[in-house]
């Protein structure tokens, strides 16, 4: 197994609570991650102080003129802190990436890091690697784009 990890950032016109808002609702995935369409809800809980949202997802993962369906297990860690989110998934063939979000206030905006973790077997690492990050590249400025005056 190989894993990686990679620090995105991007500054959006909202309040903390808005961005977090948006990027906590698993259903809202498919308007803003260019890969997934489709996310059912299997459960939520309260773990302590933490929102625990289980779901289900698919995806369609580019491979040259094609569009390969995926399907993904994912948790959203939702905690009564209002300045982080973790998201976790797991796919086919062992991939399991982890999404720490973190929301800070900067003036009238919001700065989101995000600290995306990768880990997948060896010899499809760089591809999931390469597609991933780019999607969750593109999942931030879609977020963005949302909040734009």
């Amino acid at each position: 197994m190989t894993t990686s990890q990679h620090h995105l950032e991007q500054r959006i016109t909202a309040t903390p609570s808005q961005v977090r808002a948006l990027l906590s609702d698993p259903l809202l995935l498919p308007q803003l991650h260019p890969l997934i369409e489709h996310v059912t809800i299997r459960s939520t809980r309260m773990d302590g102080q933490t929102r625990v949202i289980e779901f289900d997802l698919l995806e369609r993962v580019p491979v040259g003129p094609f569009r390969y369906p995926n399907a993904y297990s994912g948790t959203a860690m939702v905690p009564e802190d209002q300045t982080r989110l973790t998201m976790l998934g797991v796919s086919f063939p062992s991939v399991v990436t982890r999404s720490e979000f973190e929301f800070v206030a900067v003036g009238d905006e919001t700065l989101v890091r995000e600290r995306f973790e990768l880990t997948a077997p060896a010899y499809v690492h760089w591809f999931v690697e390469r597609v991933g990050v780019d999607a969750h590249r593109r999942q931030l400025e879609a977020v963005a784009r949302r909040f734009l005056r």
